[in-house]
Parts: structure tokens; C-alpha cells; sequence
């Protein structure tokens, strides 16, 4: 068997019949262009993570949820850490960090302030990781001592844009939220563990050691390097031992603590469980559009093997083995997969590009491995599914083409529907299609009108013309609660006097966007010791908040220049809030009480315990601002709590984090340096966390991922679906073609073109009917479980959008009738005389 042969014979076949390969390549390339996408994304945000050290993964620390159904955290103490490091035997490295976010000022830096992503770390960190410096030193356990002065190491892509590479930098002074540092060294660009940290700073953590594991004391994350030849899962149950360890020492804070758990940092075990579901749902769907890309194909190398069945048969009567005539075949199924591939990698290039630009503009702080490369994993996975696509394409067709040759077969030269006709294998890989159709139109249909009506907000303000941004004013600078309020409120002076700029209010919160949620206290409610606490959204306010949104008090009054510090403590409450606590009396005059929020100047680090407020009375109502058709939707599933809100002044309960709206005329990004300029006019240690951007930005960075999935099952649906009509028209084209014969022969004895059509539309019928029917059953299913991901049950999907099934049935169907309608009008409208002389 001469294979390079073989490969020329089925080269010049494949060039001969140019058309139908063409058509082939191009299906099945969607299909391996999708499936390609997907594992790539799943590959960025599921199973990369950072290699730091050469086979050596760097691993995370987490607690492990507890049995009274306290949540699992990556947060531990000093307290936790000293312990492990002293007991552990199973690590190489252990260290400790902390993320912080600072202002950071160089003299020469035009007056800007940036804020900068940084951490506080271990004098041990960088031994964990094997990197050195560009310029200058790593730290030394001197300087995390607390009686030297602070010092950091640099990224250096921090040296490039706020030194301009100099290279003297080393010895250099910077403020750091308003803190003088020491530069001492500078690191590669590349390496910004634990995610994207531009700078590193030696903490003094025994300074930590008072707290022991007491609420006061602060937060940190640790990670570590295994010793050679020890498993995460030795390391965990040598871990068992520690936390009993930390229960003996500190027993009155460790109570809720199980075991801890180790992952590969970076790794997609740090991800949302519903968030890996999406993508697992994803994935899924794409193969899902494989597999009905390989049933088209396969049909193709059906039809194209019935049209050479007697060449075939000839090949056999002159000796060719079954298996020569199966590699005939299967060359075929390469030569289309192998070109089919490599445009598959061109799309998905393409599309994973405009991915990656779309998570760039939406998304900030993306972690630095990160990425959307058609790299060498992918490539494998590419070349593992141009295997699987050349099997299942193939499969069929080896399997038809290689049964019993005989002498009938020559003598009937195919003129008629001979037993090589595609037949029942095509007519069930057709119905494998309809039936992946119609369940991924179900689910692109539900997804989408799902979708559609959570981005219809109906807001009562314009969010692209609202600039946003937050603020932190430093404990260094302001210590007090008259300077925290006097700095915002200068801001919003200066800010209300730029050209142009119609009104800036600073908020804790960011209507529809993000808030905090407290518990209250209601005075005329009694509460007993097992009644659940009532939890509210709750937002610390500038006094004209209210105005800036235009909306006039339903009840009493909105807050004004007489709610200071010294006088009565009052607050501010929606309709909703109303509507669920006083609703057949009159709020006004009421009171309440909240547990924080404490103090502006207060150590968050140092409370031992979340005091109460004062009474707060209830001086005004509010309509509600957020979006009233979300709030109405709400109200109909019975639980609108995110809609209440309970509003504080500012003058009362000033916080040191706000954020910023501000509205003016024209493109209110445009007034984005001239709020940077005046924060830095007004303060050298306070910069904003993030670029500024508008409300509508920062919606659009929360939908991006909804979006992005929703575009995906749209895809795959309509794919699926042009591909099934192609399907289903081959195999009209080819069954009409075999039987012309016979079609001539009804003609003749007087049947009407109508009966000729009927009878092609019959033999599809059957898979028709049950390839709608499965298809719906499974499209209600995996719609069920892709929402459920997301928040939504059972009886939302099917009250609310039930009619997308049938919706999506009668779209398939009306597509297939349309794809088998035109070879069977040819067919009816075809001469008998014709039709009969080439048979």
C-alpha cells in the first residue's frame, strides 16, 4: 500500500471537487476556530497561574469553609503565619504579604499624585521567588524594622515612567500616602507577583504580634515554595497538625477554624465556583458546534464516497484491500481537517485578539500572567482536536465505504438509491444536528432576553455623563474628623468652580454600581436575641447629595449646613426602606441606629469590636434612585433589600474612602486631569484608586463578561443552525440526486410536483420531529443549569421565558423546511423524459 500514492490521488480528488471541499473546510473551521477560543480562555483565567521558580510552583494558603457555614478566606494573621513558618516542615519558602494601594509622589512629577498598586511584605519574599534586582539591592531584615526608615524595592515599569529610567534612582525619596520611602532597588517588568505590583515595601510584622489572632489585628496572605518530592496534599495534611497548633495558642479568636487548603497560586481554583461553570458551559458549547461541524463533514464524505461507490466497488474487484479503501477515505477527512485547522487558528487568533482588547478597555489590574496567546498548549490542543475531528468526520464514511463489494453494485452503477446511498447514517448524523441546533438556540434565546433585560436599566440619570473615581484620605495626613470633612468639602468647592463642571458629590457608594451593607436597628421595632438582624445598604453622603440626582424630597427634608457634628444625628431613607419597615406609618421622626461605621481618623487595625451608632432620626424620604424597573422585578420575586438604602452626612459620619461623582458639559471625561490636578493641589498623600472613568464605563466592566458569553451562545446557535441547513440541504441535494430515477418514473405515471416534494420532505421527518423534541429537552436543561450559574432558578427561566422553546423549535424548523426545499422543487421540475434517459 503506497500511501504517498494514496495522499496524491486524494489530493487531485480533493482539487477536482473544489466546491464541496471548500464548503467543508470553511464549517469545519468555525467549529475549530470556537473550540480553540474557548480553550484558550479557559486556559487564561482557569489553569495558567505564574511560574516563579523553575519547577517549583509557588502555592496559596486558604482557610477552608467551616462546618457553622462560615465562609473560606485567603486572609490570615501574623498570629497564623508565625506558626506556620516555625512548625512547617513540608516548605522550602514561606512568606507573608499584603496588597496595598498608595498615593505616590516624586518631587518633578508635575504636581501628580498616582495611585499605585504595591504590598507589604515579609524581609523573606524575594528568597521565595529567586529574583534580582536591575538596579540597586533587595531588603534585608533591617528594613522591616520598625526604627529604620522605610524603604521600597521598584517595578521597573515604575522606574520608566515616574523616573524616566534614571539611573541613579537608587537613594531616591518618594511619598508614599503622604509617608517618605527610600527607593533601594529595582525589579524586571516581568515580575510583579502577587498581581501586578509595581512596588514592594518591607513590613514590620512583629509589630503585629500584640493582636495574636484578635479581630484588630491585620490581614495578609501567604504563600510558599514545597520541599522536592512533597504533594499538596502531604503538605495539607501536615497542615492539620498547625491549625490545631493555632487553636492551642490563641483559643478564644480560633474557634471557627477547620483545615487549610493549598492550590497552585494564579491557578482557577481561586475563581468563583458559578464563574467556572460559565466557562466550563462555554467550552462545552463550542465542542457542541464541533461535533455538528464533524457531522457535516461527515455527511460530505458520504455524499462524496456515493458518488465514487462504483469506482470503489472497481478497486476492490482489482484487489485493493478494505483498508486501502478506508485510508482513500480517511486522506479525505485529513486534508479537509489539516486546512480546516490552519484557518481555524487564523479566526481564533483574530477572535482572541478582540477578546483580550475588550478585557484591556473594561477591565483594570488584570493579573500580569494573564493572557489570550495562541501559545504552545493551545497548539497541541489544536492538533489533539484535528485528530478527534478527523475520527468523528470519518468514522461514518470508513465504515459505509469498506462493507461487501459485489457484482450487483458494478452492475447497478449507482443510477438508483443503491445500499451505498447515505441513507439511514446520514439522515441520524442530520438529526444529531437538529437536535444540537435547536437546544443551543434554546439556550442563545434565554440567555440572551435574559441578558437584554438585566442591561436595561431604565435609570432616571444619564450614567455616561457621571466621571467617577475613589479617593482615600490618608490617617497620616488628616487626623481628625474635622480635617477628613474640611478636605472633601474643599475638593467639592474647587471641583464646583471649574469651567464647565455643573455639580460633583462625593458618596461611600456608587448608586447601582457598588455599596455597603450594615446592620440597623430600628427603636420602636423590639428585636429579640434570635430574631435575625436587619442588614441594609447603607451610604455616608456629601450634603447635596441629593441634588445632584434632582430629586425632591417625597417626605420631611433633605440634609443641609445645621447637620453638623454637634448637632442632632439624623438620617435620610428611601421608598423602599419605607415600604418594608413602615409601611402604614409615618418614618419621619422616627429612629434608628447603625453598627459602625467609626470613626474617620480610627485604626480600623486597633477596634476590637463594631460599636453602634448613635440614634439617628429620620428627617427625610427619598424616591428611590436606582433603577425602578430592576427594583419592580425585585419586588415581584419578594425581596427587594438591595434597594433600601439608609443615608448618613458626611458633617456626622465622615469616612476617609468616597467617591466621586461629578457632571459637567460636554465629554465628562474631559474633565478627568483637571480633578487629578486639584486633588493634587489639595493633597500630596491622596490620589484616586482607579483611572477615571463614567458610571457607564464601569457597568459596561461588570457586563463585559455577561456580554462576551452572551455573544458566545449566540455564535454557537447560529452557527449550529447555518451548518444544520447545510447539513440538511446535502443531504436533500444527494437523496433527491440518487432517486431521480424514480422521481422520473412517478412523473410519468402522473404524479403532481407537489407529490414529489412531499415525498423528499417525508424521509426527513422523522429525524426532524425527534431531533426538535430532544433538542428542546435539552436546551430547557442546559439552560436551567447556565442561568442557575448565574443567580436565576427554575421557575424564573420557565415563568418568564417560556415561550423561547417553542420560539426556538419553529426557527429551526422553518430554516430546515428551507434548506430542503430547494433540491426537491429541482427535483419536481425535472422532465421524466430527462430524468429517465441519464438514469
Amino acid at each position: 500500500m503506497n500511501i504517498f500514492a494514496n495522499l496524491k490521488f486524494a489530493l487531485r480528488l480533493f482539487y477536482r471537487d473544489i466546491g464541496s471541499s471548500t464548503l467543508g473546510i470553511v464549517v469545519l473551521s468555525i467549529g475549530l476556530a470556537m473550540a480553540i477560543t474557548m480553550y484558550t480562555l479557559a486556559k487564561n483565567y482557569l489553569w495558567n497561574s505564574p511560574e516563579l521558580r523553575e519547577g517549583q510552583p509557588v502555592v496559596s494558603f486558604n482557610w477552608a469553609p467551616s462546618r457553622e457555614g462560615r465562609r473560606g478566606s485567603s486572609i490570615f494573621n501574623y498570629a497564623d503565619f508565625e506558626v506556620l513558618e516555625k512548625n512547617s516542615q513540608s516548605f522550602e519558602y514561606l512568606t507573608t504579604y499584603k496588597f496595598v494601594k498608595q498615593a505616590f509622589f516624586v518631587d518633578g512629577d508635575n504636581a501628580e499624585v498616582s495611585s499605585v498598586l504595591g504590598a507589604w511584605v515579609h524581609d523573606n519574599f524575594f528568597e521565595l521567588f529567586n529574583v534580582k534586582p536591575i538596579l540597586g539591592r533587595l531588603p534585608t531584615p533591617d528594613d522591616a524594622l520598625a526604627s529604620t526608615p522605610a524603604t521600597i524595592v521598584i517595578n521597573e515599569e515604575l522606574w520608566h515612567d515616574k523616573f524616566n529610567s534614571d539611573p541613579q534612582v537608587i537613594g531616591k525619596t518618594v511619598l508614599l500616602n503622604g509617608k517618605q520611602a527610600i527607593v533601594i532597588g529595582v525589579l524586571p517588568a516581568a515580575f510583579q507577583f502577587p498581581g501586578n505590583q509595581l512596588f514592594w515595601e518591607p513590613y514590620h510584622w512583629q509589630s503585629q504580634k500584640q493582636h495574636g489572632r484578635k479581630k484588630g489585628a491585620l490581614k495578609q496572605w501567604v504563600a510558599g515554595v514545597l520541599k522536592p518530592n512533597v504533594s499538596i496534599a502531604q503538605a495539607e495534611l501536615e497542615l492539620v497538625n498547625l491549625v490545631e497548633t493555632i487553636k492551642t495558642f490563641y483559643p478564644k479568636d480560633s474557634k471557627w477554624l477547620t483545615h487549610i487548603r493549598l492550590e497552585k497560586y494564579g491557578s482557577g481554583d481561586n475563581q468563583s465556583e458559578s464563574f467556572k461553570a460559565i466557562l466550563y458551559a462555554l467550552i462545552v458549547g463550542s465542542f457542541i458546534v464541533l461535533i455538528v461541524a464533524c457531522a457535516n463533514v461527515s455527511n460530505l464524505l458520504l455524499a462524496k464516497s456515493s458518488k465514487r461507490q462504483f469506482e470503489l466497488a472497481m478497486r476492490h474487484v482489482l484487489g485493493a484491500s478494505r483498508l486501502e479503501i478506508a485510508l482513500q477515505v480517511l486522506l479525505d477527512a485529513v486534508l479537509i481537517a489539516f486546512f480546516a485547522t490552519l484557518l481555524a487558528l487564523l479566526l481564533a487568533s483574530w477572535s482572541c485578539r478582540g477578546i483580550w482588547h475588550l478585557f484591556e478597555t473594561h477591565y483594570t489590574n488584570m493579573p500580569y500572567w494573564w493572557n489570550m496567546d495562541i501559545d504552545g498548549k493551545v497548539l497541541l490542543f489544536a492538533l489533539f482536536i484535528l485528530l478527534f475531528t478527523v475520527v468523528a468526520s470519518a468514522i461514518s464514511p470508513i465504515l459505509k465505504t469498506t462493507r461487501r463489494y459485489n457484482a450487483e453494485l458494478l452492475k447497478d452503477n449507482a443510477r438508483t438509491t443503491s445500499s451505498l446511498a447515505v441513507g439511514q447514517t446520514g439522515k441520524w448524523l442530520v438529526g444529531v444536528q437538529i437536535t444540537l441546533t435547536t437546544a443551543l438556540l434554546c439556550c442563545a434565546g434565554t440567555f440572551v432576553i435574559t441578558l437584554q433585560e438585566q442591561l436595561d436599566r431604565q435609570l432616571k440619570y444619564e450614567p455616561t455623563s457621571i466621571l467617577v473615581n475613589r479617593y482615600f484620605a490618608t490617617s497620616r495626613e488628616f487626623v481628625s474628623n474635622e480635617s477628613v470633612i474640611k478636605f472633601y468639602q474643599t475638593i467639592q468647592q474647587k471641583l464646583d468652580q471649574l469651567p464647565g463642571v455643573e455639580d460633583a458629590v462625593f458618596s461611600s457608594a456608587l448608586v447601582d454600581y457598588r455599596t455597603s451593607y450594615r446592620t440597623i436597628e430600628i427603636e420602636i421595632k423590639q428585636q429579640n436575641k434570635e430574631d435575625k438582624p436587619i442588614v441594609v445598604p447603607t451610604e455616608i453622603v456629601t450634603l447635596d447629595y441629593f441634588d445632584f440626582f434632582e430629586q425632591p424630597p417625597l417626605q420631611g427634608r433633605f440634609f443641609s449646613n445645621i447637620d453638623t457634628e454637634q448637632a442632632a444625628h439624623v438620617t435620610v431613607v428611601n421608598q423602599s426602606f419605607v415600604e418594608a419597615y413602615f409601611p402604614n406609618d409615618n418614618p419621619i421622626g422616627k429612629r434608628i441606629r447603625i453598627k459602625g461605621p467609626g470613626e474617620a481618623w480610627e485604626d480600623q487595625n486597633k477596634r476590637r469590636e463594631t460599636p453602634w451608632t448613635q440614634w439617628l432620626t429620620i428627617i427625610g424620604v427619598t424616591p428611590n434612585i436606582n433603577s425602578e424597573k430592576h427594583l419592580n422585578e425585585a419586588k415581584k420575586l419578594g425581596d427587594f433589600n438591595r434597594y433600601i438604602r439608609v443615608y448618613i452626612p458626611h458633617t456626622q459620619w465622615p469616612t476617609r474612602t468616597m467617591n466621586l461623582m461629578l457632571r459637567g458639559q460636554g465629554e465628562v471625561k474631559h474633565y478627568a486631569k483637571h480633578v487629578a490636578k486639584t486633588f493634587a493641589e489639595t493633597s500630596k498623600s491622596t490620589a484616586s484608586y482607579y483611572p477615571y472613568r463614567t458610571l457607564q464605563d464601569l457597568f459596561d466592566a461588570r457586563d463585559i463578561f455577561s456580554k462576551l458569553i452572551s455573544q458566545f451562545v449566540s455564535g454557537f446557535a447560529l452557527f449550529t443552525l447555518i451548518m444544520a441547513a447545510i447539513g440538511l440541504y446535502g443531504l436533500a441535494a444527494l437523496t433527491t440526486e440518487q432517486q431521480s430515477r424514480e422521481f422520473g418514473i412517478r412523473r410519468a405515471l402522473g404524479a403532481k410536483r407537489r407529490n414529489i416534494i412531499t415525498l423528499v420532505s417525508k424521509t426527513m421527518r422523522l429525524q426532524l420531529a425527534i431531533g426538535l423534541i430532544l433538542g428542546v429537552s435539552i436546551g430547557f436543561a442546559l439552560t436551567n443549569i447556565l442561568l442557575s450559574s448565574v443567580g436565576l432558578s427554575h421557575s424564573e427561566i420557565f415563568s418568564e421565558l417560556w415561550f423561547v422553546f417553542p420560539g426556538a423549535a419553529c426557527i429551526v424548523l422553518l430554516v430546515l423546511i428551507s434548506a430542503i426545499f430547494p433540491p426537491s422543487w429541482r427535483a419536481a421540475n425535472l422532465p421524466p423524459n430527462q430524468t429517465l434517459r441519464h438514469a
